[in-house]
């Protein structure tokens, strides 16, 4: 899913020699720290507790998470009720703003679907990866999620295809690029075994098992991504 994809990509450019920061831009949805091993969280949540004109480096970098690796996070909880908590748009906007300067890259799990503050937030952001599954419920809603980006420099949405079953149950590649009137730009193979170890590790795939397939796409991507920005 989108943060098993966010997080692989930050570990790839931390390899490649970047400064990456990685945040869940979920509040009480964050699954980043569980995915990492990393228990303590909430460091999201306690930044847009503050108002926008107070928000800067000082306070987001208080509240970063730095992973066994390095890697650096800026997390949210996994508990729903913070989810319902409101949150000023304006200074998560400004949070962004705020990572992108403190991060070489910054990377934002913006999970599935489109919301009023997705909306918002993907306009301060220079590239959107936008996940697919190969299928024919997934196709529509994808092709219409792209529509919302249309009027935009063709090049800022890298669409990629997550294969999460097998191979022969899925469309052909044209089928998909023809589905979504949009070149397909990656792939990302089905690894649930690798995917589970290293979640149990508390790493991200690529540092964990980098001869894998999935990280050598995962890797392809990410420099895919630094070129064209």
């Amino acid at each position: 899913g989108t943060t098993t994809v966010a997080m692989n990509l930050a570990a790839a450019w931390m390899q490649q020699g970047g400064s990456p920061i990685i945040t869940d831009l979920r509040p009480g949805a964050g699954h980043l720290g569980l995915y990492l091993g990393l228990r303590s969280a909430g460091g999201l949540e306690a930044v847009l507790s503050h108002q926008p004109g107070t928000i800067n480096a000082s306070l987001v970098d208080h509240n970063l998470t730095v992973h066994k690796s390095g890697l650096r996070a800026l997390l949210a909880t996994a508990d729903p009720n913070d989810g319902l908590a409101h949150y000023d748009i304006n200074a998560a906007t400004t949070l962004a703003r705020v990572l992108r300067e403190l991060g070489n890259p910054a990377v934002f799990d913006l999970g599935a679907g489109l919301t009023p503050q997705i909306n918002h937030l993907h306009r301060e952001m220079d590239r959107i990866i936008l996940l697919v599954e190969p299928n024919m419920i997934m196709l529509p809603y994808a092709r219409a999620l792209l529509k919302e980006f249309e009027g935009t420099d063709p090049q800022r949405v890298i669409v990629v295809v997550v294969n999460r079953n097998q191979h022969n149950l899925q469309p052909p590649w044209h089928e998909v690029e023809r589905a979504l009137e949009q070149d397909i730009r990656g792939i990302i193979a089905s690894a649930p075994q690798v995917i589970y170890e290293a979640t149990e590790a508390g790493l991200p795939v690529v540092e964990y098992k980098p001869s894998a397939i999935i990280a050598n796409q995962l890797n392809k991507l990410a420099e895919l991504i630094i070129e064209q920005t």
